[in-house]
């Protein structure tokens, strides 16, 4: 859930407040959840301009390396959406297995394709 609030832009942050308020109203939510859920809005909404002038200050080869974890958490957070938290924890784990196998065998597969091709 705390990916979502990331997600919305900053003029919809009051609309969500007001959600939290009418949920704890209802007793969907508790009083101290709710209280984190708009603990972590405000803490998003005051730090994402320093946020933004340290992803304008880095070099761009820094952001790059960036890209495909940010990539990770968003396909997890989508996953645990869908099939829940421990079947995505095995499916980033898997993931990153078959990606560190295919690191660990992409010389000797760049080897064979030299050969292959030689011959």
């Amino acid at each position: 859930m705390s990916l979502l609030w990331a997600l919305l832009p900053d003029e919809f942050m009051p609309l969500a407040i007001a959600g939290i308020g009418l949920a704890v109203i209802l007793g969907f939510l508790r009083l101290r959840k709710a209280a984190a859920l708009i603990g972590g809005i405000c803490l998003l909404l005051i730090s994402g301009p320093f946020f933004d002038a340290i992803f304008d200050s880095l070099p761009t080869w820094i952001f790059l390396l960036m890209l495909p974890i940010a990539a990770i958490l968003v396909i997890r957070w989508l996953v645990r959406l869908v099939i829940g938290e421990r079947a995505a924890d095995h499916l980033v784990g898997s993931l990153a297995a078959d990606l560190c196998r295919g690191l660990i065998l992409l010389p000797f597969r760049l080897l064979g394709f030299l050969f292959k091709r030689n011959n």
